[in-house]
């Protein structure tokens, strides 16, 4: 493999040639390796490669920490649960929902109440006039 190659290109092919899932770690050593990265500069950029790792399409986190490349997944494998993610956000909605009705009072008087009366006592008036 040619160490001018980008760092995720070295990773796609290793897994590709290789055909098998690998983990973090063994990616990232392969990686260095042959890029040729001393301990210092293995320590310096290995935030960068698994931020770049999770953003390229073509990689997939199967799970504890292992990789693969997302052509030799089929979607039932790597699809998310959705049920925990609108789970959370109900969570999130219901709390922000309590902590309105747990403090009403802060919502009466305020400005926007008193400029929608403005404006309909506006409407109001418009409508006598067009008669």
């Amino acid at each position: 493999m040619d160490k001018t190659m980008s760092q995720l290109d070295i990773a796609y092919q290793l897994i590709k040639d290789e055909g098998r899932i690998f983990t973090f770690k063994e990616l990232w050593e392969k990686v260095s390796e042959v890029k040729e990265f001393n301990e210092e500069e293995k320590i310096d950029k290995v935030s960068r490669f698994y931020t770049n790792l999770i953003i390229d399409p073509r990689f997939v986190s199967l799970g504890d920490n292992t990789w693969d490349l997302r052509e030799n997944q089929t979607f039932d494998k790597i699809k998310l649960d959705m049920n925990s993610v609108y789970s959370e956000l109900e969570e999130e909605a219901n709390a922000a929902f309590q902590d309105d009705d747990e403090n009403p009072s802060s919502l009466e008087g305020s400005d926007e109440d008193n400029e929608d009366d403005d404006l309909n006592e506006e409407d109001e008036k418009g409508e006598d006039d067009v008669d």
